[in-house]
C-alpha cells in the first residue's frame, strides 16, 4: 500500500470527472474524491482504513478519539473481549443491562463484554446534579489554546432540569435571536468565556474551524472538570462511546489492569489540502469509484455497478497483497455454549 496525498493523485483524478474531465482547479474534483473513499471505505476493511488505539483506561468507558469510528477488536488487560451488538442489553433471554455492579457490592459480577453506547458530544459527561463527589449546577468554560479570529463563537446545546436551554442572542448581526443552546465566546486565549445559564446535560457542540485546539470544562463553583479539548477542525463533534463492566469494577486497581489495546475503524475525514493524506489512496480504485458515481448521477446504474465492483476488486487485490496469505488464526472460539446447544445432562 502507497501512502498518497491528495496533491499526488488530484490531477489523475480531474482526467476521469465528467464526461470528458475537469480541470485540476475544479472544486468538484476534490469533492468527487471525497465522495469515492467515504464509499469504498464502506466496502470492506481494506489496508488503511483501520488502526490501533493503545490506552490506560480511566473509566468503564471508553470514548473513541475523533480520528476513530468504531471498536472493531479489543483486548483488556492482554485477554481479548467481545464486541457487543448495539442492542446486546435488550435482547429477550440476552445478557440484560451492563451498569457499574459496585453499586450493589455485587464484585463477582465480572462482566467481559463490551457495551455500545452510540455517540456522545463530549470525551468526559457532566456530572449528575446529584453527584455526591461533584455535584452541580454547572457552568460551561471555554478556552482556546491560540489566538483566535474575533467574535467567533463555541454554541452548545443542553438541558436544565430537564429541559431545553434556550437563549436570546446579545451581539452581533443576529442580535434579538432565540436559539436553542447557548453561545460562548471563544477568546484569545489568553482567558476562559464562562456561559450564564446552567447545564446538567451536552447535547449538541458545534464551533467553526478554529487556528487551535478549543478546550471545554464545567465548573459547579469548587471544581472545574474537562469535558473536552475539540481539534481545529472539529466542527461538529461527535465520538462513538461504549462501556466495559471490567474496566468499571477496576478503575481504581493497578493501571497494569486496565490497558487497552484496540483494532480501530477510521473515520471518514474529507481531504481538503494538498498535504492531506488520503485514507484510500489506490489511484485506480479510486478512479473507477469516481467514475462509477458520475455514471449513477447520470441514471446509467448498470455502468455504475460494474465500475464500482471493479473499484472493489482493486482494493481486494491490493489488501491481498500487502497483507500476504496468512490465515491465522484460521478458527475462532466464544465462551460456553449458544442457548439450544447445550450438551446433555443427565
Amino acid at each position: 500500500m502507497i501512502s498518497r496525498t491528495y496533491g499526488d493523485i488530484k490531477a489523475q483524478i480531474a482526467a476521469v470527472c465528467g464526461a470528458s474531465g475537469m480541470s485540476v482547479t475544479d472544486p468538484r474534483v476534490l469533492l468527487r474524491t471525497n465522495n469515492a473513499v467515504q464509499e469504498l471505505m464502506d466496502c470492506n476493511e481494506y489496508p488503511g482504513v483501520f488502526d490501533t488505539w493503545h490506552i490506560v483506561a480511566e473509566s468503564g468507558y471508553l470514548v473513541l478519539p475523533p480520528q476513530f469510528d468504531r471498536l472493531a477488536n479489543i483486548s483488556i488487560a492482554g485477554v481479548p473481549r467481545q464486541i457487543m451488538s448495539p442492542w446486546a442489553e435488550f435482547v429477550q433471554y440476552g445478557p440484560g443491562p451492563a451498569e457499574d455492579q459496585r453499586t450493589w457490592r455485587r464484585w463477582w459480577c465480572d462482566g467481559r463484554d463490551i457495551f455500545d453506547r452510540g455517540e456522545v458530544v463530549s470525551r468526559i459527561p457532566i456530572p449528575d446534579i446529584d453527584d455526591t463527589d461533584f455535584p452541580g449546577p454547572w457552568k460551561l468554560r471555554v478556552y482556546a489554546t491560540v489566538e483566535e479570529l474575533p467574535d467567533i463563537y463555541l454554541t452548545a446545546q443542553g438541558t436544565r432540569s430537564g429541559r431545553i436551554i434556550r437563549t436570546q442572542i446579545t451581539d452581533g448581526s443576529s442580535v434579538g435571536e432565540w436559539i436553542n443552546g447557548e453561545r460562548i465566546a471563544i477568546t484569545d486565549g489568553s482567558a476562559y468565556v464562562e456561559s450564564v445559564e446552567d447545564f446538567d446535560t451536552l447535547t449538541v457542540v458545534t464551533k467553526p474551524q478554529t487556528n487551535g485546539y478549543v478546550r471545554l470544562t464545567a465548573w459547579n463553583g469548587v471544581v472545574e472538570i474537562e469535558l473536552s479539548d475539540y481539534a481545529p477542525d472539529e466542527t461538529t463533534p461527535s465520538y462513538h462511546k461504549y462501556f466495559s463492566q471490567w474496566l468499571q469494577i477496576r478503575q481504581e486497581d493497578d493501571q497494569c489492569l486496565r490497558v487497552v489495546r484496540a483494532r480501530v475503524r477510521k473515520r471518514f475525514v474529507p481531504v481538503k489540502e494538498d498535504t492531506d493524506v488520503m485514507i484510500i489512496s489506490n489511484i485506480n480504485a479510486l478512479k473507477a469509484m469516481v467514475i462509477a458515481q458520475w455514471k449513477r448521477d447520470a441514471d446509467n446504474q448498470e455502468s455504475a455497478a460494474i465500475y464500482k465492483a471493479n473499484a472493489i476488486k482493486i482494493l481486494n487485490d491490493e489488501a491481498q497483497g500487502y497483507r500476504g496469505k496468512s490465515r491465522m488464526p484460521a478458527v475462532t472460539f466464544q465462551v460456553g455454549y449458544g442457548i439450544g446447544t447445550l450438551p446433555g445432562i443427565r
